[in-house]
């Protein structure tokens, strides 16, 4: 299993595009979020029309959904043949395609490929392509779907937006790598997690690998140095990615 992080940046970041992942495994691609600035990168890393397989949408702020019909429609655009699944919350999907009708207004009668959208649950594990996926809600101000995809033998988790609870903390429990919002160092914010905290969490679980993304532009901007220095000496392996990277899980 193969992770590439297509953005890592929080919903203002005017140097980064959102939070957004391609997990790969075998032979399926699943984008993971996809926000407002989030097709340009993807555009430009990966012009083939059919390479993804999957969209997978957390929750509904802006950052996280709001770039999905731009790549829709560009697919359509590109003449992409093979059907497209969209992975969302339950109750989720009127709204994505209410969203889509504002953006293109009559644009999904004309798209020729398949979009299947399929709604997802906290109660039960789902099967897809030969991995397992499981979900639980972060602590955060709208309804979020935390995911961990088991494949290859390897267990990856991404938190989308919101702090650690005791659901997530179950849901991460043990897994290969933990990608996480990463949001506050030093102060609190409502909703997001801190780094310190975070940290300790993830040994805590036996976590292998935390990656840091979503972090505040201006924590990043002025006190990226002092971030790296306090998660050197985490006995968890952490790492904070730029937009680019690829890691085996």
């Amino acid at each position: 299993m193969q992770v590439e992080f297509v953005g890592v940046g929080e919903a203002f970041d005017e140097n980064l595009p959102n939070n957004s992942q391609i997990l790969q495994w075998q032979s399926c691609r699943l984008l993971i979020d996809c926000g407002y600035a989030v097709p340009h990168a993807l555009w430009k890393a990966h012009p083939d029309p059919e390479y993804l397989d999957a969209i997978y949408i957390s929750h509904r702020h802006a950052d996280h959904y709001f770039g999905l019909p731009s790549v829709l429609v560009r697919l359509a655009e590109d003449k992409r043949e093979k059907p497209l699944i969209i992975f969302c919350a339950e109750g989720t999907q009127s709204t994505l395609l209410e969203m889509i009708e504002y953006a293109y207004q009559g644009i999904l009668p004309k798209i020729k490929y398949e979009i299947q959208f399929q709604e997802v649950t906290t109660r039960e594990p789902f099967a897809f392509r030969e991995a397992r996926m499981e979900f639980a809600v972060s602590s955060h101000p709208v309804k979020n779907y935390a995911i961990a995809i088991y494949a290859d033998g390897r267990k990856y988790a991404y938190s989308g937006d919101g702090n650690f609870n005791a659901h997530t903390r179950r849901l991460y429990h043990g897994c290969s790598l933990l990608v996480h919002d990463s949001y506050a160092f030093g102060f609190e914010v409502h909703g997001h997690a801190q780094i310190p905290e975070l940290v300790t969490m993830a040994e805590e679980e036996k976590i292998e690998r935390l990656a840091l993304t979503h972090i505040q532009r201006d924590v990043r901007r002025t006190r990226l140095r002092e971030v790296k220095d306090f998660v050197r000496h985490s006995p968890v392996d952490v790492i904070i990615p730029e937009p680019g990277d690829v890691l085996e899980v």
